[in-house]
């Protein structure tokens, strides 16, 4: 992930290998974090129908 910033579509999945690969910690490991699965709840619980999507900005670094 060489680009400052980026955006995909979340699920699960994508978000998971994102915190894994910025933080150098095997995918099994991320999967257990308790703050994590919260966190996902909380993002599908906003969806209103299983029709919308919900998109995930990041960005690398942060440039003053």
């Amino acid at each position: 992930m060489d680009k400052e910033y980026g955006i995909f579509e979340y699920n699960e999945n994508n978000f998971l290998a994102y915190i894994a690969y910025q933080t150098n910690t095997h995918l099994s490991i991320v999967k257990q974090k308790k703050h994590i699965t919260y966190l996902h709840d909380y993002l599908i619980g906003l969806k209103k129908s299983d029709n919308e999507s919900i998109f995930f900005i990041y960005e690398n670094e942060y440039y003053v």
